[in-house]
């Protein structure tokens, strides 16, 4: 069961908000999903420094996933805020003084901070374009169309993705993805999950089981459908571009 006193429950006691920042496609809406499946309130809103996205707006999961700008509204996050209620939202925040500030002011008490390797991070940002447009993934020369792909895009995701790496320091607990899905082993994760209860004031053990049950392996607004094999995509093309970015020493500032 889920403490009455905890913020943002079902039970819809206490004030407080439960941020989900992460790095794209680092288990974002996984771990909404398991705050979800734990009885937490919230999940209507998504937001970055300039805009965000409204899920309150009643459409299909499809067409949250399809057409993600008929959703989006133009505002400072400092302004935007001020919608969210008791209990979660999610956001890829940059950081800066002002950003933070507003968390502290808004009673923003628990910040979970998801991350993952770089590297498998864009190979899922590149796989989720087809996904979002409906398209089929091509299955003929995925290092090249890969390699040309983030020979483009790479710089700005990347820049991005950088402007985060304070948060490492600045959040109530740094979620690697790797433990959060099982890629280092169920004992990782079994670990991991036990900070999460920590954090949330659950126990350890229930929070597994809700996990396992109702949140590993679910639909969510970005769910591909399957992990993404980054063999099948990386090549030394795609490295030299990675390494050239900085990439290699964003990954150690995030932990990896």
């Amino acid at each position: 069961m889920v403490s009455p006193s905890l913020p943002g429950t079902a039970s819809g006691s206490g004030s407080g908000r439960i941020l989900i920042n992460s790095i794209p496609k680092s288990g974002t809406y996984l771990l909404g999903k398991l705050l979800e499946s734990l009885g937490f309130q919230g999940g209507e809103f998504h937001f970055r420094n300039s805009h965000y996205w409204d899920w309150t707006i009643d459409r299909t999961l499809e067409e949250h996933i399809e057409n993600q700008k008929k959703f989006r509204v133009d505002a400072s996050f400092g302004e935007a805020i001020e919608r969210v209620g008791p209990g979660y939202f999610y956001a890829h925040l940059y950081f800066d003084e002002a950003t933070d500030l507003i968390l502290k002011k808004q009673d923003v008490r628990t910040h979970f901070f998801l991350v993952r390797e770089l590297r498998e991070a864009l190979v899922s940002m590149y796989r989720f374009q087809f996904h979002q447009r409906g398209k089929e993934e091509p299955e003929e020369n995925r290092q090249a169309l890969f390699a040309a792909w983030i020979t483009k895009h790479a710089a700005s995701h990347l820049h991005g993705m950088g402007m985060q790496i304070p948060w490492v320091s600045r959040s109530s607990l740094t979620i690697p993805y790797a433990d959060l899905i099982g890629d280092r082993g169920p004992q990782a994760q079994a670990d991991l999950l036990a900070c999460i209860a920590g954090v949330l004031d659950l126990d350890p053990d229930h929070v597994q089981a809700v996990f396992h049950r109702s949140a590993i392996g679910l639909k969510t607004r970005t769910y591909i459908g399957r992990p993404s094999r980054i063999d099948d995509y990386w090549s030394d093309a795609a490295e030299t571009v990675f390494l050239a970015l900085g990439g290699d020493q964003m990954n150690r500032q995030l932990g990896g």
